[in-house]
């Protein structure tokens, strides 16, 4: 088995290797190294002599999952499908408001999921927006009645 970190052909660098018995099943090896990776090459070297086929029913690698990076604020206004839309970061929460009738926009933030109530005019319901990783755009929809509208999507 081989990672990488750089691409899906190259700087492949070799964390273990095995022999798995013929019909042994269920078996674990750690590697030999601990290495970041982003990319894994497992290559099967023998078959015991099978001159007719290779036969690999599963393989998992475990690794912890690195830590996402920070967001940043998404304070900023947003054009919309509906209006201009302004949002202000506070802490882990939303508060702004829709252009259009200056509706009032409050929440919660976690991660890069938003998750506040849509408001406008009288239609109000849950919405769900999901900001680029660098703050600048997001996707969403919201749900107000029994209508299911588009909220943002850029």
């Amino acid at each position: 088995m081989e990672v990488s970190t750089s691409s899906p052909s190259g700087g492949f660098v070799p964390v273990l290797r095995a022999t798995l018995a013929p019909g042994a099943d269920r078996r674990s090896f750690p590697a030999s190294a601990r290495q970041p990776a982003s990319r894994v090459r497992l290559t099967i070297a023998s078959n015991h002599g099978n001159e007719s086929f290779t036969e690999l029913f599963s393989f998992r690698s475990f690794a912890p999952r690195p830590a996402a990076p920070p967001m940043p604020p998404i304070s900023d206004t947003y054009q919309t499908s509906y209006s201009t839309f302004r949002v202000l970061h506070q802490v882990t929460a939303p508060a702004g408001c829709y252009q259009y009738n200056e509706d009032p926009l409050s929440g919660a933030i976690d991660g890069r999921v938003m998750k506040p109530t849509g408001r406008e005019g009288q239609s109000e319901g849950p919405a769900v927006m999901v900001c680029s990783p660098d703050g600048s755009s997001f996707c969403g929809f919201w749900r107000a009645r029994n209508r299911r509208g588009e909220l943002g999507r850029e």
